[in-house]
């Protein structure tokens, strides 16, 4: 009995050596080829009708490229002439520094899209800097126009924004962190702030909130600020916001964070407090008597518009005994007088005389050509009606 059930255990034991055997030739692991190579280079961008791709030295040296987002003419008139002319190996020309050896297959995707040009020689990658942005010049801002002060507002371009910001606040403490947001866009997020000066704990709490977002496009600074505001359902804003250098510029030297966004022209700031809203650059450059009387007819006028109108209508519409009698009676026959205009131009039906004024104003020869019932329909025609009491009678 022994000796089968030993017999049984060396034949299942055999079996499932050789199954492991078989399992391992049929389905093997390999792993995955992280080389870069210029054919993976080449699918990335497949079906991209503006990618470029030259071959040169009987297809020794290839050049990859965005053609809109590099500079052509500095390719061609300044660094490829070298390479194509030289006699010697290339070899020593690519030692130089404004090549890049890169070996990074992730790296040389991301680098030709922000508009470098790629080199491939003798299946060894260089990278080379022929940045060519395209945007708009400096602008006066259209939307936060000033009197006195400078006119200067941010562009589309963030490296252009940040030179804007540097020219305002050159200290060695002024820091710049760049960051990255949306799974697709992989837009850049620029984080500012002054060190010794912002509070770091707000820095980093900044920092974190914009690693934490999942998206797939961010396209705005002020899409960007809805993902990390305190309270989302909030209908008050949580960032300031502005298109002017000298104002992020004052709230960086305040103590304030600030972001800005490639591809926007706005800049956002915080933390950010109520009165802040009411401020404007225009405060800063004129005399403090002037700014701070300019800054309190603002906080007066708020006050007009949130509790006067509401007290004129809760005065005309349960209080009216606190109206004059006169404005009363007014404003009764002139509602009235409206709904009787309103009608007469309903039916077409002048009973008011209103065309024999018109008549006289127009001259006949006019008259005769105008159709008065279609355009009294058109006339704008509005009842005031003052009243004034003489007397009033005596009661017992």
């Amino acid at each position: 009995m022994k000796q089968k059930l030993k017999s049984i255990f060396l034949v299942s034991h055999e079996h499932s050596e050789k199954g492991q055997t078989h399992e391992n030739q049929q389905d093997p692991n390999p792993q995955e080829d992280d080389r870069l190579t210029l054919q993976h280079i080449i699918d990335q961008f497949d079906h991209a009708a503006d990618f470029v791709h030259k071959t040169y030295h009987n297809e020794r040296l290839h050049v990859l490229y965005f053609s809109h987002l590099v500079n052509e003419d500095r390719l061609e008139r300044d660094l490829l002439p070298p390479l194509l002319n030289s006699d010697t190996p290339l070899e020593p020309l690519t030692q130089q520094s404004q090549y890049e050896h890169v070996t990074d297959t992730k790296k040389c995707v991301e680098s030709i899209l922000d508009g470098m040009a790629l080199f491939f020689y003798e299946d060894k990658a260089y990278l080379i800097d022929v940045i060519f942005p395209i945007s708009r010049t400096v602008a006066e801002s259209e939307t936060e126009s000033i009197i006195i002060g400078p006119h200067e507002a941010f562009t589309e371009q963030a490296y252009t924004n940040l030179s804007l910001i540097r020219k305002r606040v050159q200290s060695s403490h002024l820091k710049v962190i760049k960051l990255s947001v949306g799974e697709v866009t992989k837009s850049d997020v620029y984080v500012l702030y002054i060190q010794d000066i912002a509070n770091e704990n707000y820095v980093k709490e900044v920092i974190k909130r914009i690693k934490d977002i999942e998206i797939d496009a961010i396209h705005d600074a002020n899409m960007l600020i809805q993902c990390i505001d305190d309270d989302p359902y909030s209908i008050f804003a949580q960032f300031l916001t502005t298109e002017r250098p000298d104002t992020i510029a004052s709230k960086l030297v305040s103590g304030r964070i600030v972001g800005i966004m490639d591809g926007s022209p706005t800049a956002f700031s915080a933390p950010v407090n109520f009165f802040e809203f009411f401020s404007s650059s225009d405060d800063y450059y004129q005399r403090w008597s002037i700014g701070t009387a300019s800054l309190f007819l603002r906080f007066a006028a708020l006050l007009i518009t949130v509790t006067l109108t509401a007290l004129y209508v809760s005065v005309t519409s349960f209080h009216y005994e606190m109206i004059p009698l006169e404005q009363r009676i007014s404003q009764y026959i002139s509602k009235k007088g409206d709904n009787i205009i309103k009608l007469m131009k309903q039916h077409q039906v002048d009973n008011l005389g209103i065309g024999r004024f018109v008549r006289n104003r127009v001259g006949y020869e006019q008259w005769k050509k105008m159709n008065w019932r279609q355009e009294l329909q058109k006339l704008p025609v509005e009842c005031s009606i003052e009243v004034h009491i003489k007397d009033y009678g005596k009661f017992r």
